[in-house]
């Protein structure tokens, strides 16, 4: 079921921000039974957070972006505590589909402290 989840996502059949496995899962949508064998799992969008996807190399909004969903998304919340800056920007690249470059990131959040 992973590599079907994963071809899905490669090809584009489906696009989504996050994919939430087990415990990961918010409260208010946790699945409390999965029959035995079955697997229960959840799809996070940014867009139907209603947080607009930056434009390319528009940094202000791309730091704007990961707070407004940290304030929604406690899985991306959690994930921005644990992983280093660079780690985010490939995750967001992935998820943009453009580069998002670490240094101008961090120059931008740096003004904006």
């Amino acid at each position: 079921m992973q590599q079907q989840i994963l071809d899905a996502i490669s090809s584009g059949k489906i696009q989504v921000t996050n994919i939430n496995f087990g415990d990961h899962v918010e409260h208010q949508h946790k699945i409390e039974k999965v029959e035995a064998g079955g697997v229960g799992f959840q799809f996070f969008e940014a867009a139907k957070m209603d947080i607009p996807r930056p434009k390319e190399n528009d940094y202000n909004a791309v730091r704007e972006y990961i707070e407004a969903r940290k304030k929604k998304d406690p899985v991306f919340k959690e994930y921005c505590k644990t992983h280093q800056r660079k780690q985010l920007c490939t995750r967001l690249t992935d998820e943009f589909g453009w580069i998002v470059d670490d240094h101008h990131l961090g120059v931008n959040i740096g003004r904006n402290k």
